[in-house]
């Protein structure tokens, strides 16, 4: 089981995942380039009994034991885990040739707002950006985008948390694991457009 990548992180990585897995022409371009990844998604589609609207019901219904295998992300797969949400001692397993899509969230300040906002929102980023700041991500799994900020900088909670639910598997990443970045704007709104139109269909269920 996957949710619907338009409301869901794992969705959408299987998404973009499957064009590298599966050796599609051209990767990042989901309308010329995926001839093997949309056969496929719409194959895979007659084994999944419906696509639910976000990961949370993908959690849900795992630690239910309803399903035996759902899609997952580095920070769905640790944290849910941590919080036991789903037991655990679950297990993975990373698909021959899979590249890992890095996904990131971005600041941004909307044109038209008054300066004396702007002066506080930078400062607040600013105070984001600290490093001491930055090593308390560790506690959501999704870590620290300033390097200064390593695990070893975090409470010592957070430190135990991350150690003991951390898989060997991910420091791989890089190395046995390629990494890419993730479509652009225009293309990822296309597959995901696509994937209702084609492929979810009739099969979301709220």
């Amino acid at each position: 089981m996957y949710a619907r990548p338009a409301n869901s992180g794992p969705g959408r990585a299987i998404l973009q995942g499957f064009a590298f897995i599966l050796g599609d022409s051209k990767p990042l371009d989901p309308e010329k380039g995926w001839d093997k990844s949309w056969d496929f998604l719409k194959e895979l589609g007659k084994s999944v009994e419906y696509y639910p609207t976000g990961t949370a019901i993908t959690l849900k219904e795992f630690a239910q034991g309803q399903r035996w295998m759902i899609a997952g992300i580095m920070e769905w797969d640790m944290k849910p885990r941590a919080q036991s949400v789903i037991p655990p001692d679950s297990k993975i397993a990373i698909l021959e040739n899979t590249t890992f899509v890095v996904d990131g969230h971005y600041w941004c300040i909307p044109k038209g707002v008054p300066q004396e906002q702007v002066d506080v929102i930078v400062d607040l980023m600013k105070f984001m950006w600290k490093p001491e700041q930055q090593a308390l991500t560790w506690k959501a799994f999704i870590g620290p985008v300033v390097k200064a900020a390593a695990l070893a900088s975090a409470p010592k909670e957070i430190q135990d948390e991350v150690k003991e639910f951390w898989r060997p598997e991910y420091d791989q990443i890089g190395t046995k694991w390629k990494v890419s970045p993730p479509l652009g704007v225009t293309e990822l709104s296309y597959a995901m457009e696509r994937w209702d139109r084609e492929v979810g269909a009739d099969q979301v269920k709220k």
